[in-house]
Protein backbone atom coordinates (compact mmCIF):
# COMPACT_ATOMS: atom_id res chain seq x y z
CA UNK A 1 0.00 0.00 0.00
CA UNK A 2 1.41 3.39 -1.05
CA UNK A 3 0.73 6.82 0.39
CA UNK A 4 -0.44 9.24 -2.32
CA UNK A 5 -0.92 12.98 -1.84
CA UNK A 6 -3.46 14.78 -4.03
CA UNK A 7 -3.54 18.56 -3.89
CA UNK A 8 -5.67 21.28 -5.48
CA UNK A 9 -6.69 24.79 -4.54
CA UNK A 10 -10.23 23.67 -3.57
CA UNK A 11 -11.94 20.53 -2.36
CA UNK A 12 -14.55 21.23 -5.06
CA UNK A 13 -11.88 20.46 -7.66
CA UNK A 14 -11.21 17.05 -6.12
CA UNK A 15 -14.86 16.07 -5.69
CA UNK A 16 -16.03 17.23 -9.11
CA UNK A 17 -13.04 16.37 -11.31
CA UNK A 18 -11.04 13.60 -9.56
CA UNK A 19 -13.68 11.42 -7.92
CA UNK A 20 -13.28 8.44 -10.26
CA UNK A 21 -9.48 8.51 -10.04
CA UNK A 22 -9.53 8.75 -6.24
CA UNK A 23 -11.94 5.84 -5.92
CA UNK A 24 -9.80 3.70 -8.21
CA UNK A 25 -6.64 4.46 -6.21
CA UNK A 26 -8.33 3.60 -2.92
CA UNK A 27 -9.77 0.41 -4.44
CA UNK A 28 -6.22 -0.66 -5.29
CA UNK A 29 -5.25 -0.23 -1.64
CA UNK A 30 -3.47 3.13 -1.75
CA UNK A 31 -3.79 5.51 1.19
CA UNK A 32 -4.88 8.86 -0.23
CA UNK A 33 -4.43 12.22 1.48
CA UNK A 34 -6.16 15.37 0.18
CA UNK A 35 -4.21 18.60 0.65
CA UNK A 36 -6.76 21.37 0.09
CA UNK A 37 -8.02 24.43 2.00
CA UNK A 38 -10.92 23.97 4.39
CA UNK A 39 -14.24 24.34 2.63
CA UNK A 40 -17.76 23.04 2.06
CA UNK A 41 -16.55 19.86 0.34
CA UNK A 42 -14.37 18.51 3.16
CA UNK A 43 -16.93 15.85 4.13
CA UNK A 44 -17.40 14.88 0.47
CA UNK A 45 -13.68 14.19 0.14
CA UNK A 46 -13.65 12.07 3.28
CA UNK A 47 -16.67 10.18 1.94
CA UNK A 48 -14.54 9.13 -1.03
CA UNK A 49 -12.38 7.20 1.42
CA UNK A 50 -9.38 9.48 1.74
CA UNK A 51 -7.95 11.62 4.53
CA UNK A 52 -8.33 15.39 4.38
CA UNK A 53 -5.38 17.45 5.57
CA UNK A 54 -6.49 21.12 5.77
CA UNK A 55 -3.90 23.03 3.77
CA UNK A 56 -4.05 26.81 3.32
CA UNK A 57 -3.69 27.89 -0.30
CA UNK A 58 -4.66 31.40 -1.35
CA UNK A 59 -6.01 30.70 -4.80
CA UNK A 60 -5.43 33.97 -6.63
CA UNK A 61 -3.16 36.15 -4.49
CA UNK A 62 0.55 36.66 -5.11
CA UNK A 63 1.63 37.52 -1.57
CA UNK A 64 5.24 36.22 -1.36
CA UNK A 65 5.03 35.55 2.38
CA UNK A 66 1.83 33.51 2.07
CA UNK A 67 3.20 31.64 -0.93
CA UNK A 68 6.39 30.90 0.98
CA UNK A 69 4.16 29.42 3.68
CA UNK A 70 2.50 27.18 1.06
CA UNK A 71 5.90 25.94 -0.10
CA UNK A 72 7.07 25.28 3.48
CA UNK A 73 3.81 23.50 4.24
CA UNK A 74 4.36 21.07 1.37
CA UNK A 75 7.99 20.62 2.41
CA UNK A 76 6.98 19.71 5.98
CA UNK A 77 4.31 17.21 4.88
CA UNK A 78 6.58 15.55 2.31
CA UNK A 79 9.31 15.08 4.91
CA UNK A 80 6.86 13.80 7.52
CA UNK A 81 4.85 11.35 5.41
CA UNK A 82 7.22 10.52 2.51
CA UNK A 83 4.40 9.87 0.00
CA UNK A 84 5.15 7.59 -2.92
CA UNK A 85 3.54 10.08 -5.30
CA UNK A 86 2.31 13.67 -5.28
CA UNK A 87 -0.54 14.38 -7.73
CA UNK A 88 -0.81 18.14 -8.33
CA UNK A 89 -3.72 20.09 -9.79
CA UNK A 90 -4.17 23.86 -10.27
CA UNK A 91 -1.40 26.45 -10.35
CA UNK A 92 -0.04 26.75 -6.80
CA UNK A 93 0.04 23.03 -6.02
CA UNK A 94 1.83 22.50 -9.32
CA UNK A 95 4.37 25.22 -8.57
CA UNK A 96 4.99 25.15 -4.82
CA UNK A 97 4.23 21.46 -4.39
CA UNK A 98 6.46 20.74 -7.36
CA UNK A 99 9.34 22.74 -5.87
CA UNK A 100 8.98 20.93 -2.54
CA UNK A 101 8.78 17.54 -4.27
CA UNK A 102 11.95 18.35 -6.22
CA UNK A 103 13.84 19.15 -3.00
CA UNK A 104 12.62 16.06 -1.12
CA UNK A 105 12.82 13.52 -3.95
CA UNK A 106 9.06 12.87 -4.07
CA UNK A 107 7.68 11.68 -7.42
CA UNK A 108 5.44 14.52 -8.62
CA UNK A 109 2.81 13.96 -11.31
CA UNK A 110 1.54 17.33 -12.57
CA UNK A 111 -1.72 18.11 -14.35
CA UNK A 112 -1.70 21.37 -16.33
CA UNK A 113 -5.45 21.97 -16.49
CA UNK A 114 -5.64 25.46 -17.96
CA UNK A 115 -3.17 28.31 -17.63
CA UNK A 116 -5.48 31.01 -16.36
CA UNK A 117 -5.03 34.67 -15.56
CA UNK A 118 -1.24 35.03 -15.72
CA UNK A 119 -0.91 33.47 -19.17
CA UNK A 120 -3.92 35.35 -20.56
CA UNK A 121 -2.76 38.76 -19.28
CA UNK A 122 0.97 38.34 -19.87
CA UNK A 123 3.45 41.00 -18.69
CA UNK A 124 5.68 40.76 -15.63
CA UNK A 125 3.35 38.29 -13.90
CA UNK A 126 3.76 35.86 -16.80
CA UNK A 127 7.55 36.20 -16.59
CA UNK A 128 7.49 35.45 -12.86
CA UNK A 129 5.11 32.48 -13.15
CA UNK A 130 7.17 31.05 -16.01
CA UNK A 131 10.30 31.12 -13.84
CA UNK A 132 8.44 29.34 -11.04
CA UNK A 133 7.11 26.67 -13.39
CA UNK A 134 10.60 26.03 -14.75
CA UNK A 135 11.90 25.27 -11.27
CA UNK A 136 8.86 23.28 -10.20
CA UNK A 137 8.65 21.02 -13.24
CA UNK A 138 12.37 20.56 -13.87
CA UNK A 139 12.45 17.11 -12.23
CA UNK A 140 8.78 16.17 -12.65
CA UNK A 141 8.07 12.45 -12.70
CA UNK A 142 5.40 13.08 -15.34
CA UNK A 143 3.43 16.03 -16.71
CA UNK A 144 -0.09 15.69 -18.06
CA UNK A 145 -1.34 18.41 -20.41
CA UNK A 146 -4.99 18.72 -21.40
CA UNK A 147 -4.39 20.04 -24.90
CA UNK A 148 -1.58 20.40 -27.43
CA UNK A 149 -1.64 24.22 -27.25
CA UNK A 150 -0.66 24.26 -23.58
CA UNK A 151 2.08 21.71 -24.21
CA UNK A 152 3.44 23.81 -27.08
CA UNK A 153 3.36 26.93 -24.93
CA UNK A 154 5.42 25.21 -22.23
CA UNK A 155 7.89 24.14 -24.90
CA UNK A 156 8.07 27.68 -26.32
CA UNK A 157 8.85 29.06 -22.85
CA UNK A 158 11.36 26.23 -22.31
CA UNK A 159 9.48 25.00 -19.26
CA UNK A 160 9.04 21.63 -20.93
CA UNK A 161 12.26 20.06 -22.14
CA UNK A 162 13.05 16.39 -21.60
CA UNK A 163 10.46 15.63 -18.89
CA UNK A 164 8.13 12.68 -19.37
CA UNK A 165 4.76 14.04 -20.55
CA UNK A 166 1.56 13.18 -22.39
CA UNK A 167 -1.88 14.54 -23.31
CA UNK A 168 -5.01 13.71 -21.31
CA UNK A 169 -8.64 14.26 -22.40
CA UNK A 170 -9.21 16.74 -19.58
CA UNK A 171 -10.52 15.11 -16.44
CA UNK A 172 -12.73 12.94 -18.63
CA UNK A 173 -16.41 12.24 -18.20
CA UNK A 174 -18.31 9.25 -16.86
CA UNK A 175 -20.18 8.38 -20.03
CA UNK A 176 -22.62 6.17 -18.11
CA UNK A 177 -23.60 8.99 -15.75
CA UNK A 178 -23.72 11.71 -18.41
CA UNK A 179 -26.04 10.33 -21.08
CA UNK A 180 -28.58 11.95 -23.41
CA UNK A 181 -31.97 12.28 -21.73
CA UNK A 182 -35.43 12.69 -23.18
CA UNK A 183 -36.36 16.33 -22.63
CA UNK A 184 -39.82 17.79 -22.41
CA UNK A 185 -41.09 19.91 -25.34
CA UNK A 186 -40.40 23.61 -24.79
CA UNK A 187 -41.74 26.75 -26.41
CA UNK A 188 -38.47 28.64 -26.90
CA UNK A 189 -34.82 27.87 -27.58
CA UNK A 190 -32.57 27.61 -24.52
CA UNK A 191 -28.86 28.44 -24.36
CA UNK A 192 -26.89 27.46 -21.25
CA UNK A 193 -23.47 28.51 -20.02
CA UNK A 194 -21.98 26.58 -17.09
CA UNK A 195 -18.83 28.17 -15.69
CA UNK A 196 -17.32 30.13 -12.85
CA UNK A 197 -18.55 33.71 -13.13
CA UNK A 198 -15.38 35.33 -14.45
CA UNK A 199 -14.67 37.84 -17.16
CA UNK A 200 -12.06 35.50 -18.63
CA UNK A 201 -14.75 32.85 -19.09
CA UNK A 202 -16.50 35.21 -21.53
CA UNK A 203 -19.54 35.86 -19.35
CA UNK A 204 -19.83 39.49 -20.47
CA UNK A 205 -19.61 38.51 -24.14
CA UNK A 206 -22.40 36.00 -23.54
CA UNK A 207 -24.56 38.69 -21.98
CA UNK A 208 -23.85 41.12 -24.81
CA UNK A 209 -24.73 38.41 -27.35
CA UNK A 210 -27.99 37.85 -25.44
CA UNK A 211 -28.63 41.59 -25.72
CA UNK A 212 -28.12 41.44 -29.50
CA UNK A 213 -30.49 38.49 -29.84
CA UNK A 214 -33.12 40.26 -27.76
CA UNK A 215 -32.80 43.37 -29.92
CA UNK A 216 -33.34 41.19 -33.00
CA UNK A 217 -36.50 39.72 -31.39
CA UNK A 218 -35.20 36.17 -31.10
CA UNK A 219 -37.37 34.04 -28.85
CA UNK A 220 -34.78 32.31 -26.70
CA UNK A 221 -33.64 31.97 -23.10
CA UNK A 222 -30.02 32.59 -22.11
CA UNK A 223 -29.24 30.83 -18.85
CA UNK A 224 -26.16 30.89 -16.67
CA UNK A 225 -25.12 28.38 -14.00
CA UNK A 226 -21.99 28.58 -11.86
CA UNK A 227 -20.42 29.94 -8.70
CA UNK A 228 -19.42 33.52 -8.04
CA UNK A 229 -15.68 33.82 -7.48
CA UNK A 230 -15.07 37.22 -5.93
CA UNK A 231 -11.40 36.51 -5.15
CA UNK A 232 -10.49 36.23 -8.82
CA UNK A 233 -9.16 39.40 -10.54
CA UNK A 234 -11.74 39.04 -13.33
CA UNK A 235 -14.72 38.19 -11.12
CA UNK A 236 -18.25 39.14 -12.16
CA UNK A 237 -19.97 41.18 -9.45
CA UNK A 238 -23.33 40.57 -7.81
CA UNK A 239 -24.42 43.98 -9.13
CA UNK A 240 -23.72 42.98 -12.73
CA UNK A 241 -25.70 39.77 -12.34
CA UNK A 242 -28.64 41.64 -10.82
CA UNK A 243 -28.57 44.27 -13.59
CA UNK A 244 -28.55 41.65 -16.34
CA UNK A 245 -31.44 39.85 -14.68
CA UNK A 246 -33.47 43.04 -14.37
CA UNK A 247 -32.80 43.82 -18.04
CA UNK A 248 -34.19 40.42 -19.01
CA UNK A 249 -30.94 39.27 -20.62
CA UNK A 250 -29.82 36.37 -18.43
CA UNK A 251 -31.49 33.88 -16.13
CA UNK A 252 -28.87 33.25 -13.44
CA UNK A 253 -29.67 29.94 -11.76
CA UNK A 254 -26.89 29.90 -9.17
CA UNK A 255 -24.52 26.98 -8.70
CA UNK A 256 -25.37 23.29 -8.52
CA UNK A 257 -23.88 19.94 -7.57
CA UNK A 258 -25.66 18.22 -10.47
CA UNK A 259 -25.69 19.93 -13.88
CA UNK A 260 -27.47 17.11 -15.70
CA UNK A 261 -31.03 18.47 -15.34
CA UNK A 262 -29.82 21.82 -16.69
CA UNK A 263 -28.24 20.22 -19.78
CA UNK A 264 -31.38 18.15 -20.33
CA UNK A 265 -33.36 21.40 -20.48
CA UNK A 266 -30.86 23.11 -22.83
CA UNK A 267 -30.65 23.15 -26.63
CA UNK A 268 -27.10 24.47 -26.87
CA UNK A 269 -24.07 24.88 -24.60
CA UNK A 270 -22.15 28.17 -24.58
CA UNK A 271 -18.56 28.85 -23.47
CA UNK A 272 -16.93 32.04 -24.83
CA UNK A 273 -13.80 31.56 -22.68
CA UNK A 274 -10.46 33.25 -23.39
CA UNK A 275 -8.46 30.07 -22.66
CA UNK A 276 -9.15 26.61 -21.22
CA UNK A 277 -7.44 23.32 -20.47
CA UNK A 278 -10.19 20.92 -21.53
CA UNK A 279 -13.44 22.50 -20.31
CA UNK A 280 -15.47 20.15 -18.16
CA UNK A 281 -18.76 21.91 -18.91
CA UNK A 282 -18.43 21.38 -22.67
CA UNK A 283 -17.34 17.77 -22.17
CA UNK A 284 -20.33 16.99 -19.94
CA UNK A 285 -22.75 18.79 -22.25
CA UNK A 286 -21.43 16.88 -25.27
CA UNK A 287 -21.68 13.56 -23.41
CA UNK A 288 -25.37 14.36 -22.91
CA UNK A 289 -25.82 15.07 -26.61
CA UNK A 290 -25.93 18.87 -26.41
CA UNK A 291 -24.18 20.77 -29.26
CA UNK A 292 -22.03 23.76 -28.31
CA UNK A 293 -20.83 27.19 -29.30
CA UNK A 294 -17.40 28.02 -27.94
CA UNK A 295 -14.43 30.21 -28.70
CA UNK A 296 -11.64 29.11 -31.02
CA UNK A 297 -9.04 29.09 -28.24
CA UNK A 298 -6.85 26.46 -26.57
CA UNK A 299 -8.99 23.91 -24.80
CA UNK A 300 -12.33 24.78 -26.36
CA UNK A 301 -11.24 23.86 -29.89
CA UNK A 302 -9.93 20.59 -28.46
CA UNK A 303 -13.48 19.64 -27.38
CA UNK A 304 -15.76 21.24 -30.01
CA UNK A 305 -15.45 20.14 -33.65
CA UNK A 306 -16.45 23.19 -35.68
CA UNK A 307 -19.42 22.49 -37.94
CA UNK A 308 -19.77 18.92 -36.68
CA UNK A 309 -20.48 19.04 -32.94
CA UNK A 310 -21.02 22.80 -32.69
CA UNK A 311 -19.57 26.13 -33.77
CA UNK A 312 -16.33 27.93 -32.91
CA UNK A 313 -16.13 31.74 -32.84
CA UNK A 314 -13.36 34.27 -32.16
CA UNK A 315 -12.72 35.15 -28.52
CA UNK A 316 -13.85 38.50 -27.10
CA UNK A 317 -16.30 39.00 -29.99
CA UNK A 318 -19.90 39.25 -28.82
CA UNK A 319 -21.18 39.96 -32.33
CA UNK A 320 -19.64 36.77 -33.72
CA UNK A 321 -21.04 34.85 -30.77
CA UNK A 322 -24.52 36.28 -31.40
CA UNK A 323 -24.35 35.30 -35.08
CA UNK A 324 -23.39 31.74 -34.17
CA UNK A 325 -26.26 31.60 -31.69
CA UNK A 326 -28.63 32.77 -34.43
CA UNK A 327 -27.25 30.08 -36.74
CA UNK A 328 -27.82 27.42 -34.07
CA UNK A 329 -31.44 28.54 -33.61
CA UNK A 330 -31.93 28.46 -37.39
CA UNK A 331 -30.86 24.81 -37.69
CA UNK A 332 -33.57 22.23 -38.14
CA UNK A 333 -34.27 19.95 -35.20
CA UNK A 334 -32.80 17.07 -37.20
CA UNK A 335 -29.55 18.92 -37.97
CA UNK A 336 -29.14 20.03 -34.36
CA UNK A 337 -29.85 16.50 -33.10
CA UNK A 338 -27.20 15.18 -35.51
CA UNK A 339 -24.71 17.63 -33.98
CA UNK A 340 -25.63 16.44 -30.51
CA UNK A 341 -25.23 12.78 -31.45
CA UNK A 342 -21.84 13.49 -33.04
CA UNK A 343 -20.79 15.31 -29.85
CA UNK A 344 -21.82 12.31 -27.75
CA UNK A 345 -19.85 9.88 -29.93
CA UNK A 346 -16.78 12.13 -29.82
CA UNK A 347 -16.87 12.06 -26.01
CA UNK A 348 -17.33 8.28 -25.90
CA UNK A 349 -14.39 7.66 -28.22
CA UNK A 350 -11.97 10.32 -26.90
CA UNK A 351 -13.00 11.75 -23.52
CA UNK A 352 -14.14 8.87 -21.34
CA UNK A 353 -13.03 9.14 -17.72
CA UNK A 354 -11.77 5.56 -18.07
CA UNK A 355 -8.98 6.84 -20.34
CA UNK A 356 -7.87 9.34 -17.70
CA UNK A 357 -7.88 6.81 -14.87
CA UNK A 358 -5.97 4.29 -16.98
CA UNK A 359 -3.35 6.91 -17.89
CA UNK A 360 -2.71 7.72 -14.23
CA UNK A 361 -2.39 4.07 -13.26
CA UNK A 362 0.10 3.47 -16.09
CA UNK A 363 2.23 6.34 -14.80
CA UNK A 364 2.10 5.11 -11.22
CA UNK A 365 3.07 1.67 -12.50
CA UNK A 366 5.75 3.13 -14.85
CA UNK A 367 4.02 1.96 -18.02
CA UNK A 368 4.57 5.24 -19.88
CA UNK A 369 5.14 3.58 -23.27
CA UNK A 370 1.44 2.73 -23.48
CA UNK A 371 0.30 6.35 -23.11
CA UNK A 372 -1.03 8.20 -26.17
CA UNK A 373 1.19 11.14 -27.15
CA UNK A 374 3.80 10.06 -24.56
CA UNK A 375 7.27 11.58 -24.91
Amino acid sequence: MSVIFISANTGWNIVNFRKGLVQSLIKQGHKVYFLTPKGPHDADMVALGGIHVPFAIERDGMNPFKDAGVFLGYLFLFIRYRPAFFLAYTTKPNIYGGLAAHLTGIKAVHNISGLGYSFIRGGSLLWFVTKLYKGALKKAYHIFFQNDDDKQLFQDYRILRQQSHSILPGSGVDIDVFQPQQSKPRDSFTFLMVARLLGDKGVREYVEAARLLKAANYDCHCRLVGPLDQHNPTAISDHEIQTWHEDGLIDYLGETTDVRPYWTAADCAILPSYREGAPKSLIEAAAMGVPAIATDVPGCRYVVQDGKTGFLVPAKDASALAEAMKAMVALSDEARNDMGQAARQFMVSHFSEAFVISAYHKILEKKTDDLPNAR
